[in-house]
């Protein structure tokens, strides 16, 4: 991952430090998005906890791409999706799909449905939110998220909130 790890490092701009901190290695698997040799965009999948990971949703756009108008959220889904859940399968991992609310709950039920339309498998949005980020910073908003699930998965070890509890605490 040399290659992805430099490319990380070189982005500036709005929002740079999410991917200056990305920590290239730590995903089990990298899905890279080129035009030519340039690589435009990135997603993966990382370990949450046991055999629960987490596929990302939607695509890490360079800013030069973001800057075009050129809006492809959804296309890591698109021509990864299934590539993601192929791995998760292949490796008895069970993937969800996370996402930062931050009170609109009409995002993650979105995705939802767009997963339930494109996708072999039944999912649903878990009550609460759980806390995503592998550092210490429980009071960040950012890192408390809604979780996108296959129908049978109960129950995650993350901590967790009640819908109640978050408005409590970040509205």
């Amino acid at each position: 991952m040399p290659r992805l790890q430099e490319y990380v490092q070189t982005i500036t701009g709005h929002r740079s430090s999410n991917y200056i901190n990305l920590n290239v290695s730590n995903a089990l698997n990298w899905y890279i998005l080129y035009d030519g040799a340039w690589i435009v965009g990135f997603s993966g999948i990382n370990k949450l906890c046991d055999d629960i990971v987490r596929i990302m949703y939607r695509t890490y756009l360079a800013p030069e791409i973001r800057n075009t108008g050129l809006s492809i959220g959804r296309l890591n889904w698109k021509m990864s999706g299934h590539l993601q859940l192929k791995f998760c399968r292949d490796m008895n991992y069970q993937p969800v799909i996370s996402r930062e609310n931050n009170g609109k709950i009409n995002a993650a039920r979105n995705i939802c449905k767009e997963a339930n339309r494109t996708s072999d498998y039944d999912w649903r949005v878990l009550d609460g939110y759980y806390y995503t980020c592998n550092h210490d910073l429980k009071m960040k908003q950012s890192c408390w998220q809604k979780i996108i699930a296959f129908q049978e998965l109960q129950t995650i070890e993350l901590p967790h909130i009640t819908d109640e509890q978050y408005e409590n605490i970040f509205q």
